[in-house]
């Protein structure tokens, strides 16, 4: 059975190694992107399971998070709509970039500083599995 496939959209290389290699401790096949541009790339693959966002990509990574879903949205070949969304962020309210563009039943949100590494990996391979995570 072939491994599901997270993609991790964030512009901390240190964080996105951190994500990276616990979620391969749950067998999860893990793409990284560091910018919209690369992330889109990847959705357009067609084999993301799951989208791990950062909600406020750096300025080098050029745009945001919302800026990433609002253009996987225009572009026909992304299967964006059928994805689940897990949002990490330092910003306490999500809803204040994402809510044009997502409302809060379509993704599920962890502040980055709180939350450990392994809450944030059991519920994605409980999102991947189809179960409903505890919060």
């Amino acid at each position: 059975m072939k491994s599901p496939v997270v993609l991790i959209v964030e512009d901390n290389a240190a964080m996105r190694e951190l994500l990276t290699n616990r979620l391969k401790t749950e067998d999860i096949e893990v793409r990284a992107a560091p910018d919209m541009a690369t992330g889109l790339a990847e959705l357009r693959t067609g084999d993301i399971n799951l989208l791990l966002l950062d909600l406020l990509l750096g300025p080098e990574a050029g745009k945001s998070g919302a800026d990433l879903v609002r253009q996987a949205r225009l572009d026909n070949t992304t299967n964006i709509n059928s994805l689940p969304i897990v949002v990490l962020s330092d910003w306490l309210d999500p809803a204040a970039v994402l809510g044009e563009v997502l409302s809060a039943d379509q993704y599920d949100y962890f502040h980055k500083p709180s939350t450990s590494l392994d809450t944030i990996a059991q519920h994605i391979k409980q999102k991947l599995h189809g179960q409903t995570p505890a919060r």
